[in-house]
């Protein structure tokens, strides 16, 4: 098991490399080709992963909490049981990554691309799903409470009724909107049910789309 704590690995070439359990605490990955490579248990708490490629790459239970993963590549990435607490994964990629079991507590994940991703019992309490794009998506089991839910269009995702609350969540009037247009003018009974749990009351969720500011989000 390689100890790189801190090292500087900025842009390094490190594609299929085998790094299953490495300590890369605060390590700088910035702009590193990592594509295919095995970082199954490997430490990456607090490293720079900025604008790095991880595509395909292992990640199961890696240790990621406090990472920063900006528009970082992933598509199919495997971060099954990865813990992500904490982490920045603004504008990243994680098109048909796997994060099942994955901690994304309190991760910001504004205008991440999580389309056709598994977040199968995946935690994301407290996290920050802002502009998030979520189209097949598969939500089942996943955990919300305290999740900030803004500028995302819920009809496109799946498993939405079977996640779980642990408490009400904040979904603003832009998500209802989009999800709304996304159904046909209607809210789809999957979307329905996991807005009432998320706890948005009936009288939002009855209330007709008058607004111009909504009317501008969704035709926009």
């Amino acid at each position: 098991q390689a100890t790189l704590v801190g090292a500087n690995l900025a842009a390094a070439l490190l594609r299929y490399a085998s790094l299953a359990g490495a300590d890369l605490l605060r390590a700088n990955l910035q702009a590193a080709q990592l594509a295919g490579a095995t970082l199954a248990g490997a430490s990456l708490r607090e490293a720079v992963l900025v604008t790095a490629d991880l595509s395909e790459a292992s990640l199961t239970a890696a240790l990621l909490a406090g990472a920063n993963l900006r528009a970082a590549d992933l598509p199919g990435a495997d971060l099954t049981d990865a813990v992500l607490t904490d982490s920045i994964l603004t504008d990243a990629s994680l098109r048909s990554a796997t994060l099942e079991r994955a901690d994304l507590a309190d991760a910001d994940l504004a205008r991440t691309d999580l389309v056709a991703a598994s977040l199968v019992d995946a935690s994301l309490t407290g996290a920050r799903l802002t502009g998030a794009r979520l189209a097949q998506a598969d939500f089942a089991g996943a955990v919300f409470g305290g999740t900030t839910i803004a500028g995302v269009d819920l009809s496109v995702a799946s498993g939405l009724s079977r996640s779980i609350h642990a408490s009400p969540s904040e979904v603003d009037d832009s998500t209802l909107a989009l999800t709304l247009a996304g159904g046909g003018g209607s809210f789809g009974p999957e979307a329905l049910a996991f807005l009432r749990a998320a706890g948005v009351p009936d009288d939002r969720l009855a209330a007709p789309l008058t607004s111009p500011s909504l009317r501008s989000r969704v035709e926009g």
